[in-house]
């Protein structure tokens, strides 16, 4: 399974709520936690963007991510056209 995490994260650039739903339909007798999903999710996120870090784009991902796991949280943001 944790193969299947590595390509759908970083060849596929899917969002952890899709592979989420592609893994329990794939794996439907695997028994698993969440978070440990969302950590082997977020251990090849973080290995795939090594090279892309700094403060202001770790802090909308970490944001985006926690709208993810939360459907409560709200993020709202806006690109301009210097982004």
């Amino acid at each position: 399974m944790i193969d299947k995490i590595e390509i759908m994260t970083k060849h596929g650039n899917l969002s952890i709520t899709l592979q989420q739903n592609l893994l329990k339909a794939r794996f439907p007798k695997m028994n698993y936690l969440d978070s440990d999903l969302l950590n082997a999710i977020q251990k090849f996120k973080s290995l795939n963007r090594s090279n892309m870090h700094n403060d202001a784009s770790d802090l909308l991902i970490n944001l985006v991510q926690k709208k993810q796991e939360d459907l409560q949280f709200f993020i709202k943001f806006e690109f301009d056209n210097n982004n």
